[in-house]
């Protein structure tokens, strides 16, 4: 019985082995750096003389001998226009960011959303040749003993201001364990589908701070990588019969022992990477008629095989704003050249005045607001439960002469204002909101006279008039 379980065991020690991380010959016997000898000893025969050969100085552009042996290693190094050599530390992930110079404001004071535009294997497929992944299997016996859980996540994080905005981009999964094969993988091409939010006039939130990450891991799952290690505890008990109790005697023994197990299974079960590039950009050099920020990911062409493989280019997106709305209740766009028909002009008075005479009162007051994800309502109803709301109504009078009632009602249209961009909206849409409640809100006939009035047109009315 006990040969058995010896030869059980080794077979699960060279199952291991196999496995782990090959390690580099080392020379049978290391020496310190010697003393000096006294005058007259050597330690070369007589024959050999012990004047060294005559070294050139390396050629202008070679490698001095001590660099030679870095240089042969497979690092692949760029220059800069002076010359100078760096590393790639990112050699999976890589930002494009545009020049920030000679940018316009155009996004001042306006609304606008995050355009995510992939270019992956579906539509580079006609510029380029494009390599498929294979779904590799691997047999059940090595899925029994050495379960696997391969996962790449690369995703991105926009912020600008107090505004967050998550990206995902690529989701790879593999699980090869006792319960079989599982693959899912999952990459977004065109994001378009995020909410507005305005660009304040004074440059609070005009700078965009983006970060990706790379996240990748190949490790076992719990189940099987807790089998394989009651393997390898068996097979260290029988090379180490006392090993169950820790003695003086063999404490050292025991503990070079476990050294060893856990050297042995941080390289065979862990092999993790993480990429974060990141940079702060200025929003108008992402403006949709420029080039825009753009990410791209690598990865290798083996599964998990970080070092060796050949890496292939998975995608590039490019991050871009949509064209700026200076109202949050029209679509109208400011355009860089008058064309389409959401253009409502070249700069932003000319597209918020298209913008006003196209809003419609009813959509305006049926507008939904959120406040995080919980619906408050409309509109109208918002503004109804102000305080100011219901005093002004009442105070009132349909026998009053016009004037007497126009500082109630100047009042009351800033209240709405105020209201408005309390809300995070802009000068203009609160405007729009004013005009709206005097057309399509229940009023006294006497309020709604006094609002439309060309005399309080400045409180009442539109912002651009």
């Amino acid at each position: 019985m006990s040969s058995v379980r010896i030869a059980g065991a080794m077979m699960a020690l060279t199952l291991v082995g196999a496995c782990a991380t090959p390690q580099k010959e080392r020379p049978l016997m290391e020496f310190k750096a010697r003393e000096a000898l006294p005058d007259g000893v050597s330690l070369l025969p007589p024959s050999v003389t012990a004047t060294p050969p005559a070294v050139s100085p390396p050629a202008k552009g070679s490698l001095a001998p001590e660099s030679r042996a870095a240089a042969e290693r497979p690092v692949k190094v760029k220059d800069d226009d002076g010359g100078n050599k760096f590393f790639n530390v990112t050699p999976f992930t890589k930002l494009y960011s545009p020049s920030s110079d000679n940018y316009s404001s155009i996004f001042s004071n306006s609304y606008t959303r995050l355009m995510v535009d992939g270019s992956t294997s579906e539509s580079m497929e006609g510029d380029s040749e494009s390599v498929n992944m294979k779904y590799e299997t691997r047999g059940a016996v090595e899925r029994f003993f050495f379960g696997e859980h391969y996962s790449v996540n690369f995703s991105g994080k926009i912020s600008i201001g107090t505004y967050n905005i998550t990206v995902p981009l690529v989701v790879i999964d593999h699980r090869s364990d006792r319960n079989g094969e599982a693959f899912s993988r999952t990459i977004y091409q065109n994001l378009e589908n995020y909410p507005f939010f305005l660009v304040k006039e004074n440059g609070s939130n005009s700078i965009v701070s983006t970060q990706f990450f790379l996240k990748a891991n190949n490790e076992p799952s719990s189940e099987v990588a807790g089998k394989t290690l009651d393997i390898v505890r068996n097979a260290t008990r029988t090379l180490v019969p006392n090993a169950g109790v820790i003695t003086e005697l063999t404490k050292q023994s025991s503990q070079d022992t476990a050294n060893t197990l856990d050297q042995t299974i941080s390289k065979l079960f862990t092999v993790s990477l993480a990429e974060e590039p990141a940079t702060d950009i200025n929003i108008e050099s992402m403006a949709p008629g420029g080039k825009g920020l753009t990410v791209e990911l690598k990865l290798p062409i083996n599964e998990g095989d970080w070092e060796g493989s050949q890496m292939i280019l998975v995608g590039r997106w490019t991050l871009k704003f949509a064209p700026p709305r200076p109202s949050i209740f029209s679509n109208v766009e400011v355009c860089a050249a008058e064309a389409g028909s959401r253009c409502g002009g070249v700069n932003f008075r000319a597209a918020a005045q298209a913008a006003q005479a196209q809003a419609q009162a009813d959509d305006v007051l049926s507008f939904q607001l959120f406040s995080g994800s919980q619906n408050i309502g409309t509109v109208a109803s918002y503004l109804k439960q102000r305080d100011w709301y219901t005093a002004t109504l009442t105070s009132v009078s349909p026998a009053a002469a016009d004037a007497s009632i126009d500082g109630a009602v100047r009042q009351f249209c800033r209240s709405i204002k105020s209201t408005i961009t309390d809300l995070g909206l802009n000068a203009v849409d609160a405007g729009i909101v004013a005009v709206s409640v005097a057309k399509g809100m229940i009023l006294p006939d006497k309020l709604i006279q006094s609002m439309s009035s060309d005399r309080l047109k400045s409180d009442c009315g539109f912002h651009y008039y």
